[in-house]
């Protein structure tokens, strides 16, 4: 800011005097009544701020709260192109990790990889993150750099460019297996048929909340739509006639709003109805007309609690579900956890799970692993049907993820027979008491 003073001259009329840096003396560029002259101070203070050294002073964690919630800002806008769930791991990464982790004094104009990544990277080891999801964390900080650029924070991302926690030997792993990304663990078709089992009422039991379970699970397992999907399955999106369904939107955003729209280009779909789906889920439907009687019934899948059939069932409510029917089955270990509000429900916590944390997913690939097993011995269902089923915009993708799953069957019932045969196939062996 600039130095100014005032010179009273004491016939009515004023001084206003700016002090010169290249002669080191303060001089006068106006003179009138003290309200013009206050006015004129007030301009030249303004004017003389060096709003880049300002701008210059934000840090980066400054600038990464800034840029997480212009990403946000950016998903709640209803004609903006960025989903939330693609700018949600922002949130996330800075309330877990950054905050909590980084340095809150690094300005974003000294930021550099090697003296500021590097330390956080090795920290985040420190405290027990995996390699890839502290990589996930760091990889970030290339793209708000490239948002502190946009707004004139920094010239530019500087080594951010070619810098990678893959590449560089003081955050690279000793261990190259620990830097690739985990293949989702798939439930076998028998661990299938078991939970398939477990959750199918009786006959008799008309509980809408034990056919709704069982319908949902169902509709994972024979679909393999992804939880946004069938969270946003609406019963118009059904027919039964031809036996086929549209799959055109999906729950999404903070408030889990039913919208429009689905993951990403090619996953909007009609999905061939398997026969035994067709059946669940009219009788689903049967007693679920029954239970909202006389209510508009958009959703397949409504929360059952009052809502008259239009807000969908949370995601939570679904996880715990599965977690507690794996717990049933020896595929997991649970704890019930109640919380602070009394909350009836409360969560249950994934101790350990066959299937990791993707409980919902691992039907995905159990679904899309089928279809492409089954695409060998039917050549009916040619690349382009697959990947359409799949919700994939390339086979090349659908096939990458779902090629190398090895335990689709694990059934014994022929596995002596395919002993004896692999033993004729290769007739080479020991003889009695060789060994």
């Amino acid at each position: 800011m600039a130095y100014t003073k005032i010179r009273d001259y004491h016939d009515g009329t004023f001084g206003l005097l700016v002090f010169d840096s290249s002669k080191e003396k303060y001089t006068q560029i106006a003179r009138g009544k003290k309200g013009i002259i206050n006015l004129k101070r007030s301009e030249v203070r303004a004017e003389s701020i060096d709003l880049k050294a300002e701008l210059h002073k934000k840090t980066f964690i400054e600038v990464y709260e800034e840029f997480v919630k212009s990403k946000l800002d950016e998903a709640a806008h209803a004609h903006a192109g960025v989903k939330y769930e693609s700018v949600k791991p922002y949130e996330i990464y800075f309330r877990k990790y950054i905050k909590p982790y980084f340095s809150q004094r690094i300005l974003i104009k000294e930021m550099t990889p090697q003296i500021h990544v590097v330390p956080f990277f090795l920290k985040l080891r420190e405290v027990g993150l995996k390699w890839v999801t502290a990589n996930n964390v760091v990889k970030t900080f290339k793209t708000c750099m490239k948002f502190a650029v946009l707004h004139q924070y920094t010239k530019s991302i500087g080594a951010f460019a070619e810098w990678s926690a893959r590449k560089d030997t003081a955050t690279r792993s000793r261990n190259p297996s620990e830097m690739k990304y985990k293949k989702t663990k798939m439930i076998s078709l028998q661990e299938a048929k078991k939970v398939f089992f477990h959750l199918l009422p009786a006959k008799e039991n008309k509980d809408i909340r034990a056919w709704q379970k069982f319908a949902l699970v169902s509709t994972f397992m024979f679909t393999g739509m992804r939880m946004s999907e069938v969270r946003g399955l609406r019963w118009e999106a059904i027919n039964f006639k031809v036996g086929k369904m549209l799959v055109d939107h999906s729950v999404t955003g903070y408030g889990g709003s039913l919208v429009k729209e689905v993951k990403a280009k090619g996953s909007d779909r009609i999905i061939l109805l398997h026969p035994h789906l067709r059946k669940i889920l009219l009788a689903y439907k049967g007693l679920l007309t029954y239970h909202f009687t006389g209510r508009k019934m958009p959703l397949v899948f409504p929360s059952l609690r009052n809502t008259g059939g239009i807000v969908p069932l949370a995601d939570r409510t679904i996880t715990n579900w599965l977690k507690l029917t794996y717990a049933d089955l020896g595929f997991a270990k649970v704890s019930i956890k109640k919380k602070a509000t009394n909350d009836s429900d409360g969560y249950v916590q994934l101790l350990e799970c066959k299937f990791g944390h993707a409980v919902t997913r691992t039907f995905r690939h159990l679904f899309c692993t089928a279809l492409y097993d089954a695409q060998k011995k039917y050549p009916v269902l040619d690349n382009n049907f697959t990947k359409g089923q799949s919700g994939h915009e390339q086979y090349e993708t659908f096939a990458e993820l779902y090629g190398d799953h090895k335990n689709f069957d694990t059934s014994t019932e022929h596995e002596e027979e395919q002993r004896l045969a692999i033993e004729k196939a290769l007739p080479i062996g020991l003889e009695n008491n060789q060994i």
